[in-house]
């Protein structure tokens, strides 16, 4: 399950002077991993591996769904879809959208960054998990 809690969830990591969360942009994908390891020494390489395909799925759907509510909402206001020269703010991408459509699009937009981050940090701990997984799995589970 993937749960937007946890990934923007602020803690204390190794080289890093403030807590940050896993959705923070300046989390590289090395001490993301690390993290998730950390965090979840039950899981195992197909678990993490798992959980990346999962979130990946997450988000291809979160992203197609954003692109039709922008084309449906631009196709109301302008009678044409959205294109890339109609975006002018953050997340909602047009401010004469209405309310509810601008709310749907944030929360999208949230969803979305917490796919990423789950992608990037399960991901690179499938891949690595030799690196990272040793000292934090007892039980040698790969």
């Amino acid at each position: 399950m993937l749960s937007i809690r946890y990934y923007a969830k602020s803690r204390k990591v190794r080289g890093y002077s403030n807590p940050v969360s896993l959705m923070n942009a300046s989390m590289d994908r090395g001490r993301a991993a690390a993290v998730v390891i950390q965090e979840n020494p039950g899981m195992s390489r197909k678990d993490h591996a798992l959980r990346a395909f999962r979130a990946a799925d997450i988000l291809r759907w979160t992203k197609a769904k954003y692109a039709a509510i922008l084309d449906r909402e631009m196709q109301k206001l302008e009678g044409r879809p959205f294109m890339p020269t109609d975006y002018r703010i953050a997340g909602i991408g047009c401010e004469a959208f209405p309310p509810r459509a601008k709310t749907l699009l944030r929360r999208l937009c949230t969803v979305e960054n917490a796919a990423s981050a789950a992608l990037t940090a399960h991901g690179w701990a499938a891949r690595n998990f030799g690196r990272y997984g040793r000292a934090n799995n007892p039980r040698g589970r790969n």
